[in-house]
């Protein structure tokens, strides 16, 4: 399965030219899952959620805080 992680920008020497270049091409055999569950869930410090309320406030949960 491929995710986005290995959709890169190839010979960017700025994050300017990097816009420039980038192209979505979702690959026939992309799986979301893999972005948003497979990889960041065994590292209990990665990010799981951000957050933020009407008034602005703001925080930030990692999926080892998160309930089983």
């Amino acid at each position: 399965m491929t995710g986005l992680k290995e959709i890169t920008v190839q010979g960017a020497k700025s994050l300017a030219d990097a816009h420039a270049k980038h192209r979505w091409t979702i690959p026939a055999d992309y799986n979301v899952a893999v972005d948003c569950l497979d990889r960041p869930f065994h590292k209990k410090e990665a990010v799981a959620l951000y957050y933020e309320d009407d008034d602005g406030n703001t925080a930030t949960y990692t999926f080892g805080q998160m309930p089983p």
